[in-house]
C-alpha cells in the first residue's frame, strides 16, 4: 500500500494492479523464480489486454536479500541470460517501463534479511534488478543524505551495469498520520514508478 500511496500523490490518475509474488523471505530461488516467471508471464498479457482496452490485474516488485538458496550461485543472480532476466529484458521490446528497488543491503546497516556475503558494493543489487533495461532506484532522505541500508554502486560486474540509476526520497512521515513511515528503496521506487506514469 505504501509504493500504491506514493504512485498515486505523483500520478493521480495512474491505474494500478498489484502482483501478490513477494513473501518475507526469499528461502528458496528456484523454486520463487518459477512462480515469478509464471507471474511476470500473465503482467505482460495483461498489459496486452489494457493496450485493447481491458483491464486485468494484479502485479508489484521484489528482490534478493540472500543468495544462499541459489543453485549454481548465479545462475539468476549474476547472468544476464537466465530464463526469466531475459524475460524481464523483454519488456523493453513491448515498451513496458520496468522500475525496481535496488534493496536494503548496503553494508552500513543492512536489513537483517541480507545474507552475510550478499551486502555492501558489488553485492547487492542481484538478478533483475540489476539489468541495465531496467531504472533501477536507491533511496536517500528529503534532504538528500544518504540511508546507510540503500544499495548502491558499484554493482555486481555479471549484467555489466552501474545500478542504481538514480535515487529518489525515502524515510518520510505521511502529512495526516506521522506513524505512518515510507521507508526503504520501495518506498523511492514508488515515487518514481509515479513520476515515469505521470510523464507517460
Amino acid at each position: 500500500m505504501m509504493i500504491a500511496n506514493n504512485i498515486l500523490r505523483v500520478a493521480p490518475a495512474a491505474k494500478l494492479f498489484d502482483l501478490p509474488l513477494v513473501p518475507v523471505k526469499i528461502s528458496n530461488i528456484q523454486a520463487f523464480l518459477s512462480f515469478a516467471d509464471a507471474a511476470y508471464q500473465r503482467v505482460f498479457m495483461d498489459v496486452a489486454l489494457r493496450r485493447l482496452g481491458q483491464f486485468p490485474g494484479p502485479w508489484n516488485p521484489w528482490g534478493i536479500y540472500d543468495r544462499s538458496s541459489e543453485f549454481p550461485l548465479g545462475h539468476y543472480t549474476e547472468n544476464p541470460n537466465s530464463p526469466f532476466n531475459l524475460l524481464v529484458a523483454g519488456a523493453l521490446a513491448q515498451n513496458i517501463d520496468v522500475v525496481f528497488a535496488a534493496g536494503n543491503c548496503r553494508q552500513f546497516c543492512p536489513d537483517n534479511r541480507c545474507g552475510g556475503r550478499d551486502r555492501g558494493p558489488s553485492r547487492s543489487i542481484w538478478g533483475a534488478n540489476s539489468l541495465e533495461s531496467v531504472l533501477t532506484v536507491g533511496a536517500v532522505r528529503a534532504d538528500g543524505i544518504w540511508l546507510g541500508y540503500s544499495s548502491l554502486r558499484p554493482d555486481q560486474p555479471g549484467l555489466r551495469s552501474n545500478k542504481p540509476d538514480l535515487c529518489a526520497t525515502s524515510q518520510f512521515c505521511e502529512d495526516n498520520d506521522a506513524f505512518a513511515i515510507n521507508t526503504g528503496p520501495s518506498a523511492a521506487c514508488g515515487l518514481t514508478a509515479g513520476v515515469v506514469a505521470g510523464l507517460a
